[in-house]
């Protein structure tokens, strides 16, 4: 059982690599931008969210790496550019003494002196008496401590990739801050890293796959950290954290229901097996089967929710308001009401699969010989059923448990869109609205990670149902 786990766990990487791998170029091939939109931002806010969210790298393959260097020959260049000369000396000027060896060499462009004199200004201490090349001197050499200001940088840099523990906490910090960045500076430093680092031919052979959109996702996934959301500055974690029980409720109620309406109905058709009650079961399943959840959605809403007939039940919210300050009792009947409409729309679907799949199963094992045995020794069909027939009949309807959970996940976003529930599945539709790539793709990972548990509980359950089987050999 161990091994059989491991090889099981071992083969759900590649799963999960290959769905994030499909997400990830679905959602970016789709026609629009994240970025702007309905609000309105500057040039300059549209340039740092798209670097901060990596939106300006290629998607998987990086063929021009892009380091400090790339990055500060190319606001130089823009310094021809009388319309955005200023915005790039102010640019130039707060990168400090990182930038000075750079512009040091381009002298000769206008501006160029003027940003250096602005350097030198803001870093007195090294830079005493206005002597330019004092300053490009201590520019080139590390500095010990952070009150030197940017010249501190490649030491910082130094001690960020070479100490441990503290120290190199300390030095993202103090690099953090020289920039004007006083918190999340382990994020500011994932985020703006190649900002202040220079790369080397090894560097710029990984960076062509590493420096990509989807790598640097994935090496914020290797810590849980799924990033933060376009539409606000909460992580996505967080946001998740805080609608996932409500799907989570939904989708065990109704694969609860599901299971304990279905595999009965299942058995009862296949002990009726070609009787009339049987034929008119079976139409009357596979009608609910065919029909769509947002359909199923309306007219139960016309029916129940006092549009058109009946005002029996809520349509909207998972509970009424106030009902947080309520005990715990009082609560729950409260919210009852509210969750009928949609863990119908999500269970009808699945009682038919599953009553269907038990009734084959059934017929299947009802045909053996142990059953016309215990048959011949006189024992009651009742007894026969569910004694005999019914445990050996679980197996394929266990295997039904790992593709049932995608699928209520899949309908929670169309159910939770309608009836206004705050879950997972309405957190999912509202982020591919808005093009929040961080948003999707978290969604994204967590029913990937669910799919697969489920599909690995599904796989141990076969053992309880059927001692037989035994993952030895397998």
């Amino acid at each position: 059982m161990i091994r059989y786990l491991a090889r099981r766990l071992l083969l759900a990487v590649p799963t999960f690599f290959g769905i994030t791998f499909v997400t990830f170029l679905v959602i970016h091939l789709a026609p629009g931008s994240p970025v702007g939109g309905d609000r309105p931002m500057t040039q300059d806010d549209i340039e740092q969210v798209r670097r901060q969210f990596f939106l300006d790298l290629p998607l998987f393959f990086n063929f021009a790496v892009q380091d400090r260097r790339h990055a500060i020959r190319a606001e130089i260049q823009r310094l021809h550019d009388p319309h955005s000369r200023t915005k790039y000396e102010g640019r130039l000027r707060r990168r400090g003494t990182v930038a000075v060896p750079y512009l040091w060499r381009a002298r000769g462009l206008p501006g160029v002196e003027g940003i250096l004199r602005g350097i030198c200004q803001d870093h007195t201490r090294l830079c005493t008496g206005g002597d330019l090349a004092a300053l490009r001197d201590a520019s080139e050499r590390p500095q010990p401590h952070a009150a030197w200001g940017t010249a501190a940088v490649a030491d910082l840099m130094r001690m960020r990739e070479d100490e441990r523990g503290q120290d190199r906490i300390r030095a993202v910090a103090e690099l953090a801050a020289i920039v004007g960045n006083q918190s999340d500076w382990d994020d500011w430093w994932f985020d703006n890293e190649r900002e202040y680092r220079e790369f080397g031919p090894w560097d710029r052979a990984i960076g062509l796959l590493a420096e990509t959109q989807y790598a640097r996702w994935l090496r914020r996934i290797a810590t849980w950290n799924l990033g933060t959301s376009l539409r606000d500055p909460r992580p996505v974690a967080d946001k998740i954290a805080e609608r996932f029980p409500v799907t989570l409720l939904l989708a065990s109620l109704s694969l609860g229901l599901a299971y304990l309406l279905g595999v009965p109905l299942g058995v009862w058709s296949a002990a009726r097996r070609g009787s009339r009650s049987d034929r008119t079961v079976t139409v009357l399943l596979f009608a609910l089967y065919s029909l769509p959840s947002f359909w199923a959605a309306s007219i139960l809403i016309l029916l129940f929710g006092g549009l058109r007939f009946w005002d029996v039940l809520p349509i909207y919210g998972l509970c009424p308001r106030g009902a947080e300050a309520l005990p715990f009792t009082e609560r729950v009947a409260a919210c009852a009401p509210h969750l009928v409409l949609p863990v119908v729309c999500l269970t009808y679907a699945s009682v038919a699969v599953i009553s269907r799949f038990q009734r084959s199963a059934m017929l299947d094992v009802i045909q053996q010989d142990y059953i016309r045995t215990a048959r011949a020794k006189g024992l009651s069909e009742r007894t026969v059923l569910l004694k005999h027939a019914l445990r050996n009949s679980l197996v394929p309807v266990i295997t039904l448990l790992g593709l049932q959970i995608p699928v209520l996940l899949g309908g929670s976003v169309i159910v939770e869109r309608i009836f206004s529930i705050p879950g997972m599945g309405h957190l999912a539709f509202e982020s591919i609205l808005t093009r929040d790539y961080p948003m999707v793709m978290g969604t994204t990972v967590m029913a990937a990670l669910i799919t697969m548990a489920s599909v690995l509980v599904a796989d141990i359950l076969y053992v309880i149902v059927d001692p037989r089987i035994g993952y030895e050999r397998t």
